[in-house]
């Protein structure tokens, strides 16, 4: 009888067991929705090599992240599409210091981390033959969580040059509508998962691992001073062909005879400042930061500062320079120039050289410019787009873009003259005067006034959503019942929009490595800007 009993206790406790284990294996893994431009990765099935390089290799130097013994465990699975498990997985933590390998999943497809390390992290996992997938991990993740791996195909292809194989190119490549961060092109190193990238053998072979099935691909190969223009592979592409060419470029530097700055300051726009003609040779132009970052190097600033800027262009017939480039100023203030000015090779850095412009003797001015009115006290600090339009008697339009809207801000030396102005907002609906009636002001050794008062103007705060977790992007803004949609930089979790007029507003937040469209954004907020006042939103997954 009591050995009945007995059996009849250890059942229910196998039973028990099993329901257990049961309702652990169907738990859904608490993380937000996938992100990162690796986190819906797809491509094409294409042919198999007989010998395929191997896959950049992981840093054998990193060791795994083991959990003290005193922490809360989190139990990571990797398994298939069809619940197998997969061993030899490696697992990763990213953020934007870089990223931390945690280890590889064992012959259960299993690894044991410390809870605390995954909290509001970015995972990462990738195993041959299977997909590169990441993960948002929640900030209260659970004790276990299944990371599913589809199955997936291998990018493959031939780097040439001039038709030879080209040996040793790093070949890197991520889905159709969407791009790495530059920084990470330039920054990431070989087993950096954040990437699929592998380097070209020795007959030029490549294979890039970890691509999933059914969605196109952006492939790109660089180094050694070679750049291949961008190639999209179709899902009906069965080899990639990667034909490199010589990387040209210089970096132009405007200065003042003498190697002094330009006068005009950076806040000082002219609409007809410079213009940038076409290479003699008209070779082709490349993406330039992505061509830098590709092949490591620094990239200088593009589009911030007008009188510091890079031009990039592409050869095949291995010539020393390329050009010349054609460049004419023609800035208030200096006599006009034109110059021509050749592109050396870009191998280990980019050149650089300098552009002096001679004054003409024109005087110098100053204007300061005061803001009133009720938005004015808010004190809201940058600026984030709004602009002082001067036009002079030639209807040539200048901007000084303002660093605050509050208080009083004073330029000096600027271009002496008669202007008409006019204050644009930040959202490009918000204007005072209007076009029509735009006064007129005259800059000169006495400093000149412009008072804007803001009226019914009124200022946004966005920041992103309570649970912190800070996001940033371009972030898209719409009046409702207007037409216009305007775009900013979103960093650091916040923005500040100061001047927009009264009205109801739609937002939407694209985030890096998203589609760069407004209706596809994940993250998104309403608000409603009223008179004098400052609104605070926050962009919450939609």
């Amino acid at each position: 009888m009591r050995a009945r009993w007995a059996l009849v206790v250890v059942g229910l406790m196998l039973i028990a067991l099993l329901v257990r284990l049961a309702l652990e294996r169907g738990r859904t893994p608490e993380f937000v929705e996938p992100s990162g431009f690796a986190s819906e990765l797809a491509t094409t099935p294409v042919a198999t090599s007989d010998a395929p390089p191997e896959r950049m290799a992981h840093a054998e130097a990193s060791a795994p992240v083991a959990p003290p013994l005193d922490e809360h465990v989190t139990t990571l699975r990797v398994e298939d599409e069809l619940g197998a498990a997969i061993a030899g997985a490696e697992l990763w933590l990213a953020d934007a210091l870089g990223v931390e390998r945690l280890g590889a999943s064992d012959e259960l497809g299993t690894l044991a981390v410390s809870t605390d390390v995954l909290r509001d992290r970015e995972l990462w996992a990738n195993a041959r033959e299977h997909e590169t997938r990441s993960w948002r991990v929640a900030s209260e993740p659970a004790e276990s969580i299944v990371l599913v791996l589809p199955s997936a195909v291998a990018l493959r292809g031939n780097v040439r040059q001039h038709g030879a194989p080209k040996a040793g190119l790093r070949v890197v490549a991520w889905p159709s509508g969407r791009g790495p961060e530059c920084e990470l092109l330039r920054t990431a190193s070989p087993d950096d998962p954040r990437l699929l990238q592998c380097v070209s053998a020795s007959d030029g072979r490549f294979e890039v691992v970890g691509t999933a099935r059914g969605v196109d691909y952006h492939v790109i190969a660089a180094g050694e001073g070679l750049v291949t223009q961008r190639k999209t592979v179709a899902r009906a592409d069965t080899e990639t062909e990667l034909e490199v060419v010589e990387l040209y470029g210089v970096r132009l530097i405007v200065g003042e005879v003498g190697g002094g700055p330009l006068y005009v300051s950076n806040a000082w726009f002219d609409s007809d400042a410079e213009q940038y003609l076409d290479l003699d040779d008209r070779a082709a132009l490349v993406d330039g930061a992505e061509a830098l970052c590709l092949l490591g190097l620094e990239s200088p600033p593009f589009v911030e500062d007008r009188f510091d800027f890079a031009y990039l262009s592409t050869r095949s017939d291995g010539a020393k320079v390329a050009g010349p480039l054609l460049v004419e100023h023609r800035l208030t203030g200096y006599r006009p120039s034109k110059r021509r000015v050749d592109l050396p090779r870009v191998v280990t850095a980019l050149a650089t050289k300098r552009i002096e412009l001679e004054p003409n003797g024109a005087e110098l001015g100053a204007l300061t410019i005061e803001f009133k009115g009720a938005l004015a006290e808010l004190a809201l600090g940058d600026a984030q787009g709004n602009y002082l339009e001067l036009v002079d008697p030639h209807d040539v339009k200048h901007r000084l873009v303002l660093a605050h809207t509050h208080g009083a801000q004073r330029f000096d030396r600027l271009p002496a003259g008669h202007y008409r102005w006019r204050f644009h907002g930040a959202d490009g609906l918000w204007r005072s005067p209007s076009e029509d009636t735009m006064p007129e002001l005259t800059i000169d050794a006495s400093a000149a006034l412009v008072s804007i008062d803001w009226g019914d103007a009124g200022a946004l705060d966005v920041t992103t959503d309570s649970h912190g977790d800070a996001q940033r992007g371009t972030l898209w803004v719409s009046c409702v019942g207007r037409r216009g949609l305007h775009s900013f930089a979103f960093a650091d979790g916040r923005v500040r929009l100061v001047g927009l007029a009264p009205g109801d507003y739609e937002l939407a937040l694209c985030r890096p490595g998203e589609p760069h469209r407004p209706d596809l954004a994940k993250y998104g907020a309403r608000a409603t800007v009223r008179a004098g006042e400052a609104t605070t939103t926050e962009l919450a997954p939609r």
